[in-house]
Formats: C-alpha cells, sequence, structure tokens
C-alpha cells in the first residue's frame, strides 16, 4: 500500500494501493515526483520514473508543480474516490454471516468433535485427522521395507481415502463454494453424514466403523464453505488455531504502532480492526464448539461401557437434524410452487 499526499495541494494523508498512485502520478506530467518512506531509512526524493519499479510495497508520498495546481479540485475527487474503492473492498473481503448460520457452523464443528474423539476412544483411530494419518503411511511404509509388518499402514490408507471418499461425495452433490442452506443438496448431504455415522455406531470390527466416520468427516469438511476471504472447516481445527494466531498478531501490531506512534487509528486501520473481530467472533467459536463436542463425547463414552461406539448416534442425530432443514425449506417452497400450479390449471378448466 502507498501513502499519497501532496503539499501543494493540501490534500491530507491518503492511503492508496502504489499502482493506482502510479496511475495518478502519470497523469501529471514530468514535473510529478515520488517520495518514497522506509521505516527503516530516511526519506528519499525520487524521479519515479526511474525508481518505481524497484521497490514492492513503498509508502508514497507525491508533490506538484505550482503549474500542476489548476488540477487540484479533480485530482482530490479521484483520491477520495480510491480511498472508497479501497475500503469498500476492505470490507467485502470478509462476509460476516448470520447468526442462525454461525450457529450451524457450530453445531456441525460439534458433532465432528465428537465423532472424532469417539472414533479414537473406541478403536484408538483419527477419522479426521488425515495429517497425523499421511505421517503414518509414511513411518509405515519405512518400517514396510525395513522388513516389520503392520496392518497400521493399510488402515491409514483406508482412513485418508476415506475421508477423500466422503469430499467427493459432497462435490458431486454440491458443486459450488459458497453457503446456500436454502438448496436441497445441502440437506441430502448432512443426511448422508448421518446415515454414515449411525451405520459406524452398530458395525463390529475396527476399520470399516473408523473408515465410515472418516467418510462422514470429509463429506461434512467438504460442505463449509468459503467466508470472510478464508476457509471454514469444521471437521479439523488446525487452521482454526493458524488463523486465529494470525488474526491475533495482527491485531496487535495494529495497537503497536498506535502505542509508539502516540496517534488515533485511521480509517483503514479501524476497518481492519472491525474485520479481525468478526473473523475472532466465528473462529473462536467453531473451536470452543469443536473442543466442548469432543469433551462431551468424552464423557458420554465413560456411562456406555458396553458399546461406546454408540455415542456417535448423539452426532448422527445432530447432524440429522440439521439436513432436515433445509430438505423442509425446500419441499414447502415446492409444496407452495405446486398449489399455484394446480390453481392456475382449476381456473383455466373453468
Amino acid at each position: 500500500m502507498g501513502l499519497l499526499r501532496s503539499e501543494q495541494m493540501k490534500y491530507g494523508l491518503l492511503v492508496l494501493p502504489v499502482n493506482e498512485a502510479h496511475r495518478i502520478v502519470s497523469r501529471l506530467g514530468k514535473d510529478a515526483t515520488l517520495q518514497f518512506e522506509d521505516d527503516n531509512a530516511r526519506d528519499m526524493k525520487r524521479p519515479y520514473r526511474k525508481h518505481i519499479q524497484r521497490i514492492k510495497q513503498p509508502s508514497v508520498v507525491m508533490t506538484t508543480s505550482a503549474s500542476q495546481s489548476t488540477g487540484s479540485e479533480e485530482m482530490k475527487e479521484e483520491a477520495a474516490l480510491i480511498r472508497s474503492r479501497f475500503m469498500d473492498a476492505m470490507n467485502a473481503s470478509f462476509r460476516a454471516p448470520s447468526q442462525w448460520i454461525m450457529c450451524f457452523g457450530w453445531c456441525l464443528a460439534a458433532c465432528a468433535g465428537a465423532a472424532n474423539v469417539v472414533a479414537f476412544k473406541s478403536w484408538k483411530l483419527y477419522a479426521s485427522h488425515v495429517t497425523g494419518s499421511t505421517s503414518n503411511m509414511a513411518f509405515q511404509i519405512e518400517r514396510y521395507h525395513a522388513g516389520e509388518t503392520s496392518e497400521s499402514l493399510q488402515e491409514a490408507c483406508w482412513l485418508v481415502f476415506s475421508f477423500l471418499l466422503g469430499a467427493y461425495a459432497c462435490g458431486l452433490l454440491i458443486d459450488h463454494n459458497y453457503v446456500h442452506l436454502g438448496k436441497t443438496f445441502y440437506g441430502f448431504a448432512l443426511l448422508l453424514t448421518s446415515t454414515l455415522l449411525l451405520l459406524s455406531s452398530f458395525l463390529g470390527g475396527r476399520l470399516l466403523p473408523a473408515c465410515l466416520v472418516a467418510a462422514a468427516c470429509g463429506l461434512q469438511n467438504a460442505m463449509c464453505t468459503s467466508h470472510f476471504g478464508g476457509i471454514v472447516r469444521t471437521s479439523h481445527v488446525t487452521g482454526t488455531v493458524t488463523d486465529l494466531g494470525s488474526i491475533l498478531g495482527r491485531i496487535s501490531m495494529i495497537y503497536l504502532r498506535k502505542s509508539w506512534g502516540q496517534r488515533q487509528l485511521n480509517e483503514i486501520e479501524q476497518a481492519e480492526l472491525l474485520v479481525d473481530y468478526q473473523k475472532l467472533t466465528v473462529l473462536s467459536g467453531l473451536w470452543s464448539c469443536y473442543f466442548l463436542g469432543g469433551l462431551g463425547g468424552v464423557y458420554m463414552e465413560n456411562f456406555i461401557t458396553a458399546a461406546p461406539q454408540r455415542v456417535l448416534l448423539l452426532p448422527a442425530a445432530g447432524t440429522g437434524l440439521l439436513g432436515l432443514m433445509p430438505c423442509k425449506q425446500v419441499l414447502m417452497e415446492y409444496h407452495q410452487a405446486w398449489s399455484i400450479i394446480r390453481t392456475r390449471r382449476l381456473w383455466s378448466q373453468k
């Protein structure tokens, strides 16, 4: 980003992309110069045509000669327009969901957390931990070449494949990456997830039910969509914690710059803080619900000692109920449309 200022035209201080500053300065002619500001060096005034390509993200200070003062009003309006567009683009980079959409995602995260914990406690296999399963594949291949035989390699391969297969099924049902919970296919995807969890809670053995849970996690994970400029997932929290850390770092740096410079926050920084606080609300809710779902699954298993995998009935019921919501809405819309068509046919027959 760049800082665009004209001392002769008294615009004040504006924040603009460097390419926009380049375009504006090029319109002013050969008398225009740029001043590049660097935090680690003092200010330098240079002709912009020679040095603009050398600096990736400079701060740009623009001055003009007195002969350009006649166009000051035009430049002022254009700079304000560019700043307005930049603010709109920043706000659009993060689309705040409605409250019920956030609750929908948080409930799915809690169901996934419970399913993953139950799978590990019942079969000693993490259903949604594809990173760990992939690392286990590499480890078991080394053991195989060393002459050791183990079923862990097959288990890891089947778990990764099952997760991939579940995500593939979701891609067949939902061929776009934005939320539209009023579509029937979202309901079908959640009902399929519920069915997989239901089957895994009654099947015997070890690998097969764990693979069904992995497929359910992959199917649910692929449903979660692009929000606020970033991908939101519900069946694992590695990316969630990564985003939380980076957001907290950005917020801390904004306040540190404010305290070091002893100044008030400008409009750009206030907009960045607003977007980051909204992200914190969504991501912290996802992590908390995933943790609480796993905690609840562990304690529920302690009460069902005879068949601990029956605890999977709870996340199966949760995803099933959430899947019925979009199906019910679409069926009501179809019923209303069919009623209108039938009424028109009756009137036409009369």
